[in-house]
């Protein structure tokens, strides 16, 4: 019986890491969560940005994931949604 509910509780929690995760790739109910923009300075057009680099963008939190300049968050495949900013 130990055995069954172990191997339920790893079932369970294997998936709900595969639902959840930071980079914001799979996001199954199209709700993300509230963000802690403290600190990040603001999008500015023209500046280049490194892939880990924060931006917050229309009260917004993105994060880059290719080098790029130019080219606004949510609008562009360079950026990743992070979420909105508390």
């Amino acid at each position: 019986m130990k055995t069954k509910v172990s191997y339920l509780l790893l079932l369970c929690f294997s998936f709900f890491l595969t639902n959840v995760n930071a980079s914001g790739t799979k996001d199954p109910i199209g709700v993300k969560p509230f963000a802690i923009c403290t600190g990040v300075p603001p999008f500015f057009y023209g500046f280049t940005y490194y892939p880990g680099q924060r931006v917050v963008y229309n009260n917004n939190l993105y994060q880059a994931i290719a080098t790029n300049s130019g080219q606004f968050p949510g609008f562009s495949s360079s950026w990743i949604y992070l979420g909105f900013c508390s």
